[in-house]
């Protein structure tokens, strides 16, 4: 897994069949998701690991 200076700059877009594009956004501050419509949720680098840990496990199924 990348570490968050690695991730730093990074935008991935996550484009699903509804035609919805939301991004993930990496910079040094954290994680910040975007959807279409202009809403934003920044997560701190603990808060997303904690995430990713979440779905690993199966937890949010």
């Amino acid at each position: 897994m990348l570490t968050g200076d690695e991730r730093s700059g990074r935008v991935v877009t996550l484009c699903g069949v509804q035609g919805c594009c939301p991004t993930v956004e990496f910079s040094g501050l954290g994680i910040v998701l975007r959807d279409d419509f202009g809403g934003r949720v920044q997560l701190t680098e603990d808060q997303w690991a904690d995430l990713l840990h979440k779905v690993w496990r199966g937890e949010l199924a």
